[in-house]
């Protein structure tokens, strides 16, 4: 304790006895209240920093539980976005697969009808060359038989003259084959057939 403490001007007083020495009792009564004082004034003001710093902290926890919340928000949106990835990656894959499915039909498809229609050319062609034969085969069935008919008809025109009565020819001679009926070839009888001529004439 300082003998030689300035006492404040507040108490206004002076501790004295009355030989006018100094009360240390008072003095000693106003030292306590002094520190009391400064005990008080330092209480408050650690008090004030105990109250700031809580309120510092309150405020950081405050943030901090913003931005957790934050972070939590952030961190639901990144999941909702990784699976809407996943959930579009997955559809663009069965539509990729889907569609390299409906190309594969699809050029199976075109190859099939692609065959179909060159078989059916081949048909078609082989059908055309079918047709025309039998119609080259029925022009010659109709021409043979035109022929055969003319050939019948000459024969019976001769039939016919034949059987007229005081009919004669030179015909007569021959059969129908232009050879003679006794034999001989046809030189024989174009001969034999001449020479009977210039005998008559």
């Amino acid at each position: 304790m300082t003998k030689n403490r300035v006492i404040p001007q507040m108490f206004d007083v002076r501790p004295v006895d009355k030989s006018g020495n100094l009360d240390w009792g008072k003095i000693n009564k106003v030292e306590k209240i002094l520190k009391i004082g400064d005990f008080t004034a330092e209480y408050n003001r650690k008090k004030e920093i105990l109250e700031s710093e809580n309120d510092r902290i309150r405020t950081e926890m405050v943030k901090r539980e913003e931005l957790e919340l934050r972070i939590g928000r952030l961190e639901a949106e990144l999941d909702e976005r990784r699976r809407k990835e996943i959930l579009w990656k997955k559809e663009k894959n069965e539509s990729r697969v889907a569609e390299k499915s409906f190309k594969q039909e699809e050029k199976k498809r075109r190859l099939k009808e692609f065959s179909d229609a060159e078989e059916t050319k081949k048909k078609i062609e082989l059908a055309s060359v079918a047709r025309k034969k039998e119609e080259k085969k029925n022009l010659e069935a109709r021409k043979l038989a035109e022929k055969l008919r003319r050939k019948n008809e000459r024969i019976s025109r001769k039939m016919h003259k034949r059987m007229q009565p005081g009919y004669f020819s030179f015909g007569d001679m021959f059969d129908f084959s232009g050879n003679m009926p006794w034999g001989g070839s046809r030189k024989t009888a174009t001969v034999f057939a001449a020479t009977l001529f210039v005998v008559v004439m």
